[in-house]
C-alpha cells in the first residue's frame, strides 16, 4: 500500500517537473543503455540519467532532422493497408484514379484481356461471293 503511494507521488512529481513517459522496444532499450554507459564512462563531473539522455537526444534530433531522416522514419513504419485506405479516400473525394493503379486493378480482376480484344466485324447479308480465279 505504501509502495503504491510512493509510485503515485513519483508520478505526480514527474508531472510537476514536466516529465513524460515513452515506451521503446527491447532492442532500443539495450542500445540506449549502452549509450548511457558510454556517456557516463569517465565522466567525473556528474552523471547522465536516462531521462536527461533521452531528452537531449530528442531535442537534438528534432532540430537536426532533415527530409532524409523524416523519410527514413516514414519508410520504417509505413503500413500498406493504411496507404490503400488513404488512396481510396482520395479517389472517392476527387473521382480520379492514377492510370497505373487503374491498369493494375483491371489486371488483378482479369479485365485487362477483355479491354485489349478488338471486336470482330459481324457478317451481314450484304456481301459478295466471288470466286477467285487463279489466272488473274
Amino acid at each position: 500500500m505504501e509502495e503504491e503511494k510512493e509510485k503515485t507521488k513519483t508520478r505526480e512529481q514527474e508531472k510537476e517537473d514536466g516529465l513524460s513517459r515513452i515506451s521503446i522496444s527491447k532492442l532500443a532499450e539495450k542500445e540506449f543503455i549502452e549509450l548511457q554507459k558510454r556517456v557516463n564512462d569517465g565522466f567525473e563531473a556528474g552523471s547522465v540519467n536516462r531521462s536527461d539522455l533521452a531528452s537531449f537526444i530528442l531535442r537534438r534530433f528534432s532540430k537536426d532532422a532533415g527530409d532524409v531522416e523524416i523519410r527514413e522514419i516514414r519508410c520504417e513504419f509505413a503500413d500498406e493497408a493504411t496507404m490503400l485506405d488513404a488512396l481510396l479516400k482520395r479517389v472517392k473525394a476527387t473521382g480520379q484514379m492514377p492510370p497505373e493503379l487503374k491498369a493494375f486493378l483491371h489486371k488483378q480482376a482479369g479485365l485487362d484481356d477483355v479491354r485489349g480484344a478488338k471486336p470482330r466485324k459481324v457478317l451481314t447479308k450484304n456481301n459478295i461471293n466471288d470466286v477467285i480465279d487463279e489466272n488473274e
